[in-house]
């Protein structure tokens, strides 16, 4: 399996640098980026198709690490206010068990001294 997922990733690599040589004039091609709000004009910015990608991509891996950072934070909680509820139980059980073995103790009638031929303990009155 592990050597499976080795050859899959070199595969995805592969095809990935392919397809950047293959389209080299795309990525060389330039954009010009400029605001127009009829008051306020910026100057004109030309930027090349793999700075855009790259761009994009970074936002995107910014974007996905605070979603993480934010989901694991909020499964922490989760899990620690799950832990405190599983510890209360878990002492409730123990007070429950402790209090029947206390009870058991005391509703345990005592076993009678006088004996008949036959073993059965008599009532003794």
């Amino acid at each position: 399996m592990k050597y499976i997922k080795l050859i899959i990733v070199a595969l995805l690599i592969l095809i990935v640098f392919l397809a950047i040589f293959q389209n080299q004039e795309m990525f060389n091609d330039q954009y010009k980026f400029q605001l127009d709000l009829k008051v306020y004009e910026t100057p004109a910015y030309y930027v090349k198709n793999y700075a855009l990608i790259g761009i994009a991509f970074v936002f995107g891996v910014i974007l996905s690490a605070f979603l993480g950072i934010f989901s694991s934070s909020k499964k922490r909680g989760e899990v620690k206010s799950k832990n405190q509820r599983i510890k209360e139980l878990e002492k409730e059980i123990s007070n429950m068990q402790s209090g029947s073995a206390f009870n058991n103790q005391q509703t345990q009638p005592e076993t009678s001294t006088s004996t008949g031929s036959s073993g059965f303990s008599s009532p003794s009155g």
